[in-house]
């Protein structure tokens, strides 16, 4: 779509394990682990993430600064 790679902030959150406690599925993980595949062949690397465990997450992102917050059971914080 015309973005240069260099210009490309990507920050990653999410994939944690709420209701797959016996670990059937584990797709919060597949997923994760093919964002990062994909994004490494596209030579795009990844500034911040918080990703995993066993915590819900609630993101929210101010498009025009490109700065993230995630909010969580502990508070909320900058990613």
């Amino acid at each position: 779509m015309g973005a240069a790679k260099k210009n490309i902030v990507v920050k990653l959150a999410g994939g944690a394990k709420i209701l797959d406690e016996q670990d059937s599925f584990d797709i919060g993980k597949r997923n994760y682990i093919m964002t990062r595949k994909i994004l490494w062949k596209n030579g795009i690397l990844i500034s911040a993430e918080d990703v995993g465990g066993t915590m819900w997450r609630s993101m929210n992102i101010e498009v025009g600064s490109g700065r993230l917050w995630i909010r969580n059971a502990g508070g909320r914080f900058e990613l």
